[in-house]
């Protein structure tokens, strides 16, 4: 029992997604856009931002401050900036939203807690700390909702659907986070209309990773031992994929990330191959809405317990039982070389579909992935080397 116990609580303490927990290169945090044209990298002397679908070019840097998480607010200016806590005069419970091209902060968002994690969307800003999440307005930076006495999430373990869409009616703006720091369930929540939509029983352990795709129909989520990934319909719960790293040895997932158009799914983690699997061969159908939204029972009678176990379990079952989902290992794997965290996302381009990524020691990769699965590497590069076009300076 203790030995369990103490695996498991070593497995519960990783770091949470885009945050690099091997550090010694000075590369604390990576994040790609919402549509993958850009790249933004904290470091223990500030953070850098990079243009990243031709080549790797730096677009500015920063040196003020030691950086703990920075995201790109599409390909504006805007960026939200969270201290690493290094100097004495940093904080990690300060978000900064500031524009880069005119050098000026537009507003700070200041709580009790240190920040664990962020999330941008075309519409929202979603601010995690461990036991609350707040939910703000980009066009205006008000605060309009906010989700209070949340289940411990010590690794902001979070996902925002980008809804990187012409038209909004094509897209949910959803929101997936733990129901429990010692399950695998999590809360899929409609940030717009402040709503529960569903709880998914993910996995038995822990979920160390989710995922929601460009327009929130889908959901992929990992847990802690890092060797099954499961992809679910938030409209109805169902598993679409289960899907397969490796049957035997253990790996700490650091992001997952659908290509925008959803035909992939990226899965970076602490070792060097980064595995890319199809999700784009279920039945259209899966993903209807139901008509009546599910909301969660209460629990504080007997009755509301027994009727929560017992949609949980049924919920849990259903999916195996009819069939409706399969199981396969990656289409595609990308090899870095040596064995280090990275992140990593799939865009799509003149050339087809390419796989970005960044790993924890700041080098910076882009692979064709052929119709084979085959992946051909075109390019290969440090941001520590990277320029910075005559324009941008």
């Amino acid at each position: 029992f203790f030995f369990f116990f103490f695996v498991s609580f070593c497995l519960a303490s990783s770091c949470p997604a885009m945050s690099f927990h091997n550090t010694g290169d000075g590369v604390l945090y990576a994040n790609f856009n919402q549509d993958g044209s850009r790249v933004s990298v904290g470091t223990t002397e500030g953070y850098q931002l990079f243009k990243c679908k031709k080549d790797l070019e730096r677009v500015c840097s920063c040196e003020d401050e030691s950086t703990g998480i920075v995201q790109i607010y599409y390909n504006t200016g805007l960026i939200a900036h969270v201290g690493a806590g290094i100097e004495a005069d940093s904080t990690q419970r300060l978000v900064k939203i500031t524009n880069v091209r005119t050098d000026k902060e537009i507003v700070r968002l200041q709580y009790r807690t240190k920040v664990l994690a962020l999330r941008l969307n075309r519409k929202f800003l979603v601010v995690v700390t461990e036991k609350n999440i707040y939910i703000y307005e980009m066009s205006s930076m008000k605060q309009t909702h906010s989700i209070s006495d949340t289940p411990p999430n010590p690794n902001g373990v979070v996902a925002l659907a980008n809804c990187h869409v012409d038209d909004d009616s094509e897209c949910r703006h959803l929101l997936c986070y733990p129901k429990a720091s010692d399950k695998g369930q999590l809360f899929v929540y409609d940030i717009e209309n402040h709503r529960l939509m569903s709880i998914i029983d993910a996995h038995n352990s822990p979920v160390a990773c989710v995922a929601l795709n460009n327009t929130g129909e889908l959901l992929a989520s990992a847990s802690m031992k890092g060797t099954v990934f499961r992809v679910f319909a938030t409209a109805t719960k169902q598993k679409l994929y289960e899907l397969r790293r490796g049957y035997s040895t253990r790996a700490m997932i650091v992001a997952m990330s659908f290509s925008t158009d959803s035909k992939f799914l990226s899965v970076s983690s602490d070792k060097a191959t980064i595995h890319v699997f199809q999700t784009d061969r279920h039945n259209p159908a899966a993903l209807k809405q139901p008509d009546v939204v599910e909301q969660e029972k209460p629990t504080a009678t007997w009755a509301g317990y027994l009727y929560n176990t017992m949609s949980s379990t049924v919920a849990y079952l259903a999916p195996s039982v009819s069939e409706l989902w399969t199981e396969e290992r990656s289409f595609a794997q990308a090899t870095i070389g040596k064995a280090c965290e990275n992140i990593s996302t799939v865009i799509h381009t003149s050339l087809g579909h390419v796989l970005l990524v960044l790993t924890a020691k700041g080098d910076f990769f882009k692979f064709l992935i052929r119709d084979d699965g085959s992946c051909e590497e075109l390019i290969r590069k440090s941001i520590f080397t990277a320029e910075t076009p005559a324009e941008e300076k």
